[in-house]
């Protein structure tokens, strides 16, 4: 969403009409309040402690990016101030994206390779089971044969 954010306000300054600044307003506004959301249930996962601390480096870069860059930006657009809101852009969206995203970035990778390794140790406990499970049915089976035949012999006996 935060791509979709600095995009709609880009193309805002493109079209540079009250009915495109409104709506980007309006989208932007609903798309930080859904990441807020968003991220609160994240936050309030169970996660490590170096998970908790690469989030709150996100969330920290996240929020640099939205109060130097989207709010002044979304503030100088509902007054027209094309001209300030392309300095913003330019100064303050741009590199605090680049910067936000980074860090998203190092987020998702040891979420990716958190989620490897669950998946793997998950995988191999699977192995063992099912090989437990099916030695088990076997030996329950050869029990059952070999009891049959001895209860066959006591009753032809």
């Amino acid at each position: 969403m935060m791509l979709r954010n600095r995009l709609g306000i880009a193309n805002a300054l493109l079209e540079q009409t009250p009915e495109r600044t409104q709506t980007t307003n309006e989208e932007v506004e609903i798309n930080l309040s859904k990441t807020a959301k968003l991220w609160e249930g994240y936050m309030a996962s169970p996660m490590s402690l170096e998970e908790a601390q690469l989030a709150k480096t996100y969330a920290d870069k996240r929020a640099q990016f939205v109060q130097e860059g989207i709010e002044p930006a979304l503030a100088a657009l509902r007054v027209s101030n094309y001209p300030e809101a392309k300095r913003i852009m330019l100064e303050k969206i741009r590199p605090g994206f680049d910067v936000a995203r980074t860090a998203a970035d190092v987020l998702l990778k040891y979420q990716l390779n958190e989620a490897k390794t669950n998946f793997e140790t998950n995988s191999d406990r699977f192995q063992a089971i099912r090989a437990v499970s099916i030695t088990l049915i076997a030996l329950g089976l050869l029990f059952a044969v070999l009891f049959d035949g001895l209860l066959m012999r006591g009753v032809t006996v």
